[in-house]
C-alpha cells in the first residue's frame, strides 16, 4: 500500500460513497490489511491480524481487508479453495459486519488473475 500513498505517506484516501454521497477517508497504512486467496489463514486474518494487530492497538475504528483472489485454475491443484469471488466477498463481509458498530471495516476482493483466460 505504501506505493499508492506515496514513499513517506503515513495515510492514503479512500473514496467512501453512502447513501448516494461520497466521501474522502484518509486512512492510516496501519488500518489495511491484503492476503492472497490461497493464504491457508485467509478467514482469520481479518481479526487476528488486521484487528487485534494493527487497529485495536493505534485505536483505529475505520479499515480496509484486501483479497487477491484468482481463478482455480490459474493456482497449485492442490489448493481449490474459494472458487467464487462473491461468496468469498460475503464470508468476509460478514466477519466485517460483526464488528459493527465498534469497527467499519471495508472488504474488498480483486481478481488479480491472468487477463488472458477464457472467460
Amino acid at each position: 500500500m505504501r506505493d499508492l500513498a506515496g514513499e513517506d505517506a503515513e495515510s492514503f484516501l479512500v473514496a467512501v460513497e453512502q447513501a448516494g454521497l461520497t466521501r474522502l477517508l484518509a486512512l492510516p497504512l496501519r488500518a489495511v490489511r491484503s492476503e492472497i486467496v490461497t493464504l491457508r489463514t485467509l478467514l482469520t486474518v481479518l481479526r487476528e491480524q488486521l484487528v487485534k494487530q494493527c487497529m485495536e492497538p493505534q485505536g483505529i475504528q475505520d479499515g480496509i481487508y484486501v483479497g487477491y483472489w484468482t481463478p482455480v485454475e490459474q493456482r497449485n491443484p492442490k489448493n481449490p479453495v474459494h472458487p467464487d469471488p462473491a461468496a468469498l466477498r460475503a464470508l468476509l463481509l460478514a466477519q466485517a459486519d460483526a464488528l459493527l458498530p465498534v469497527r467499519k471495516i471495508a472488504v474488498v476482493v480483486l481478481d488479480v488473475g491472468r487477463a488472458d483466460r477464457a472467460r
